[in-house]
């Protein structure tokens, strides 16, 4: 539960949105803010609090909030 609340916070912060704007159903391309550039921001944060840099493949595979919460988790 935790690391869904804070890939949530994660998510609101790097594309400058509200929390309540962002829900666990978000997905890339299907929430605004959430495209291309948008993506490389939530890298970047993600990045920045798991204090190491994703693989090439983590990237990849970064499509939801759910993933997000999945690498914190990992990485706690």
């Amino acid at each position: 539960m935790r690391s869904l609340l804070e890939a949530l916070l994660l998510v609101a912060t790097a594309l400058d949105r509200s929390l309540e704007t962002v829900d666990e159903t978000a997905t890339v391309g299907h929430m605004q803010g959430w495209d291309s550039i948008g993506h490389m921001s939530i890298v970047l944060a993600l990045e920045g609090q798991i204090g190491r840099m994703l693989r090439p493949d983590e990237i990849g595979r970064l499509k939801s909030i759910a993933d997000i919460a999945a690498i914190l988790a990992t990485s706690a």
